[in-house]
């Protein structure tokens, strides 16, 4: 299998892996806001989404800029830049997820869809990029 393929695949499971992660996030803050459910979410199912969610965001920017290095592109185009920022906001809104611990459940759901909302955002970037 050519390497640049590879990467490629590596690259789309990190995204897809991400944005799964970061749903699965969303999904435990909004339950756990509602009147109607049984106490706290399922402190496993938080570590291992953080974990996985951890993992991807260490991921990416490494194959991404071995993609962008492979086929040539320059690190000056408009996607590019655009999918960097709103990565430093993920990896932004993960930290204060797991560091900060609001005390709010607002708080965590207004968080959970920021990073949602990134995830996906970043991830439209790098599919639809104009190259």
């Amino acid at each position: 299998m050519d390497s640049l393929t590879w990467l490629n695949r590596v690259h789309a499971v990190a995204m897809v892996l991400l944005i799964g992660s970061a749903l699965g996030l969303a999904y435990v803050a909004v339950c756990a806001g509602r009147a109607d459910h049984e106490g706290r979410p399922k402190r496993w199912l938080c570590v291992l989404g953080g974990f996985v969610l951890l993992a991807s965001l260490a991921v990416l920017p490494f194959t991404g800029w071995w993609l962008v290095h492979l086929n040539g592109w320059p690190l000056s185009q408009t996607w590019i830049l655009g999918s960097s920022v709103l990565y430093a906001v993920a990896l932004c809104g993960v930290s204060g997820w797991y560091l900060w611990r609001p005390q709010r459940a607002g708080t965590k759901r207004v968080l959970a869809m920021g990073l949602l909302g990134c995830c996906v955002a970043m991830a439209v970037l790098t599919v639809m990029r104009p190259v």
